[in-house]
């Protein structure tokens, strides 16, 4: 009997025993346990939350598809570049509107004097426009010799190139280039008659130019290219000129260069004239 009851304590403290530590076991079991849940449960709502923002941030902003690479070769900007500096892109020529060049003519006029208003007048208040053109002097008085062209002929806005003044010496009394010198010429402007009054008439511009000393029956001629550009640009109708010789003195003896008139009256057919060369556009 005694056996026995000490087999059942020794068992009751076995059983005592067991207990203790099954209940230390599950203690340590649950320490350990609850951090671990814990981290669980922390980690599970950080990922739910990632989940809810990706999905939000999907369908924000929608994916965007690339299309799927083809077998096309992209040349580099630096293959381009090269291939622009080996073989450059031609610049395509203007194409220009072929154009006419304006016809330039040069044009010639012989502008006749007019008849009524060429002739001569004497410092005595004598002259005639029927007659030659008379210049020099005799024992009374001295003579100059007038000369009239109507310029309206030339068309406008013409370019003149040279105006020539020519005149006919058809005969010599005495010996007046000795006595008076050289013939020279004013430009003037009388107007439409020749009277006494023009003998002295204030000049434009007092012996611009001069004829050459000859005694030679023939043409005499002068430039007076700048004189009628005066005309023309001052609107003038008319170009006009008076003659003399470079001394004037009343001599015992008449001393004259005769000049054909427009009227003709000497005969020679040679009457004055002005020759006229413009560029008309």
């Amino acid at each position: 009997m005694e056996d026995f009851q000490i087999f059942s304590s020794e068992n009751k403290s076995k059983k005592s025993t067991n207990s203790i530590f099954k209940f230390i076991l599950i203690i340590f079991i649950l320490i350990i346990s609850l951090p671990i849940a814990y981290l669980s449960f922390n980690l599970g709502k950080k990922y739910s939350e990632k989940s809810e923002n990706s999905l939000i941030s999907t369908e924000a902003f929608p994916t965007i598809y690339y299309p799927s690479p083809t077998n096309q070769v992209l040349s580099s900007p630096s293959a381009t570049l090269k291939k622009t500096e080996d073989t450059p892109t031609p610049t395509p020529k203007k194409q220009m509107t072929p154009t006419t060049a304006p016809t330039i003519l040069l044009s010639l006029k012989i502008l006749p004097s007019i008849s009524e208003l060429d002739g001569f007048r004497s410092s005595n208040g004598l002259g005639d426009n029927l007659s030659e053109i008379r210049i020099g002097n005799d024992t009374k008085s001295v003579s100059r010799g007038f000369l009239s062209f109507d310029i309206t002929e030339i068309p406008p806005n013409v370019n003149i190139q040279s105006a020539v003044l020519k005149l006919y010496q058809g005969k010599i009394v005495g010996d007046p280039y000795l006595k008076g010198g050289k013939l020279q010429i004013d430009h003037l402007t009388y107007g439409d008659s020749l009277d006494k009054t023009d003998y002295n008439m204030p000049a434009i511009l007092y012996s611009f130019t001069s004829f050459s000393k000859t005694n030679k029956i023939g043409w005499c001629e002068v430039d007076v290219t700048t004189k009628l550009k005066d005309d023309i640009a001052n609107a003038r109708s008319m170009s006009q000129f008076r003659i003399h010789f470079e001394k004037e003195l009343k001599e015992s003896s008449e001393n004259y260069a005769l000049f054909e008139s427009q009227n003709n009256s000497m005969q020679t057919g040679n009457t004055p004239q002005l020759i006229v060369k413009y560029f008309q556009y």
